[in-house]
């Protein structure tokens, strides 16, 4: 399997669709450790899209768990300026516990490079009560990649 490392230089270049297919590789203003988070943005065929992005997050809970979440949507449209963004928004209830959620996900991706943020947060309620059992945040995670 091959694989690569490299450094966002910060610069997205030309603002307009990038190139038809192109993957972009950078980081988070996250660390895990001592190294940053990663994340990978691509882009579809067309250069119309965001195919597919993935990336490492992690949120800070009031009682010291971290969960996880899942990713922005595919298919992001990528506007003629070179932005593209994706928020989503809910509440989810079992039988204890309504769960409401806010990620968001934006950018501005040029014809060398990208650069954005993302944050994530959760709040845990207790679902007879009314109180708030677990409340998560990831903060504003800036980003920022290269092809």
């Amino acid at each position: 399997m091959q694989w690569s490392a490299r450094r966002p230089l910060g610069a997205i270049g030309t603002l307009a669709s990038p190139p038809g297919g192109a993957v972009l590789y950078g980081t988070t203003s996250q660390r895990l450790g001592a190294a940053r988070r990663g994340i990978v943005l691509r882009v579809s065929e067309d250069g119309k899209q965001l195919a597919r992005s993935v990336y490492g997050v992690a949120l800070r809970c009031s009682n010291g768990t971290s969960p996880g979440f899942d990713l922005p949507r595919d298919g992001l449209a990528i506007g003629p300026d070179g932005t593209f963004s994706d928020r989503e928004q809910g509440t989810e209830r079992d039988p204890a516990t309504i769960v409401r959620y806010d990620e968001r996900f934006s950018g501005t991706i040029g014809s060398t490079g990208a650069q954005g943020m993302l944050s994530a947060s959760l709040r845990f309620t207790d679902r007879r009560s009314g109180r708030l059992l677990v409340s998560c945040t990831s903060g504003r995670v800036s980003w920022s990649a290269a092809l």
